[in-house]
């Protein structure tokens, strides 16, 4: 888990991102995580990128190790329309069987990576504590 987690690291920063904060635009996060159930390291990164009033928004959620994408987003706004009446340019992620499911929204999208980011149940440890 700590080489999943240095690899996410490393691949952020040679793409050109920051983690002093002093990141002008696009602002840009990552989040790693291992999946012991399919033995991947799985790196999601998110970027922001503001300019003119506008803004666009990705996520790619990727193989730290082999660089093959699992889940695609993208998303910029309209100068006329709220933001929740514009849908993503892109949105995507692979099942369970390696097919592409297209999503028409960020929560849609966010649902579909929950299966490579979120430990299963069964592996969640039990807590037996007992309460005074």
């Amino acid at each position: 888990m700590k080489d999943c987690s240095a690899q996410v690291e490393h691949n952020f920063l040679a793409l050109g991102y920051r983690l002093d904060g002093k990141q002008d635009s696009p602002m840009a996060d990552y989040w790693s995580h291992y999946d012991p159930r399919r033995q991947r390291c799985f790196s999601l990164i998110t970027t922001t990128t503001l300019g003119n009033g506008s803004s666009l928004t990705t996520k790619l959620l990727t193989d730290a190790f082999d660089g093959k994408d699992y889940a695609g987003y993208s998303w910029a706004s309209d100068k006329v329309k709220k933001y929740w009446e514009v849908p993503p340019m892109e949105c995507y992620w692979l099942d369970e069987a390696a097919k592409k499911v297209v999503c028409k929204s960020s929560d849609e999208f966010n649902e579909g990576v929950k299966q490579y980011m979120e430990r299963p149940k069964e592996t969640l440890p039990v807590m037996n504590a007992k309460m005074r």
